[in-house]
């Protein structure tokens, strides 16, 4: 079941992928560059495990 956070996203953006991360939102903007640029999980755990909250 969506939440309104959802809807509202997809409702202006339909192919969106709503996602809850654990790290702070520019961290949420690399790994989208990473998705999309076919980076291994091994790169993406490595930005992860450099940019953790304190």
């Amino acid at each position: 079941m969506l939440t309104g956070h959802e809807r509202r996203c997809l409702k202006v953006a339909p192919r969106a992928q709503v996602r809850v991360v654990e790290v702070n939102p520019v961290v949420g903007a690399a790994l989208f560059g990473l998705d999309k640029l076919g980076a291994t999980d091994s790169a993406k755990a490595a930005l992860k495990a450099a940019t953790q909250r304190v």
